[in-house]
């Protein structure tokens, strides 16, 4: 904990971000494990009834093999929204990125341009 942080999460994670941290609360790590979260883009989700690794256990006949009470289905619909989310940001800002880059170049190549038209005049 001393290297990697984790005394005081909200001050040693608080740069972090898109990263879920997914607890189940019948966990022996739990204690150990981020219960708080340390910003909007770094969610803490609990599965009710969950164990350790629980929320990779795969559906039988539409059943989470959690058991009665669990919101397994909830977590993972929590998971997916969230990844949709930043899935999407990282769209629009490679889109954006790649707009302003042209912008850029053409910017860059009419300047040149100019500057070769300027100096064929001396």
């Amino acid at each position: 904990m001393r290297e990697f942080g984790g005394y005081n999460p909200k001050e040693d994670f608080k740069g972090y971000s898109k990263l879920i941290t997914l607890n189940g609360d019948t966990d022996p790590w739990l204690p150990g494990c981020l219960q708080d979260v340390v910003n909007e883009d770094m969610p803490v989700l609990t599965v009710r009834n969950g164990a350790h690794h629980t929320d990779s256990f795969m559906p039988i006949d539409g059943e989470d093999q959690v058991g009665k009470g669990s919101n397994l289905h909830e977590v993972r619909a929590q998971v997916a929204s969230y990844l949709q989310k930043w899935f999407d940001q990282y769209a629009k800002e490679r889109e954006q990125k790649q707009k302003g880059h042209s912008l850029t170049q053409l910017v860059n190549a009419a300047s040149a341009e100019s500057a070769l038209g300027a100096g064929a005049r001396y």
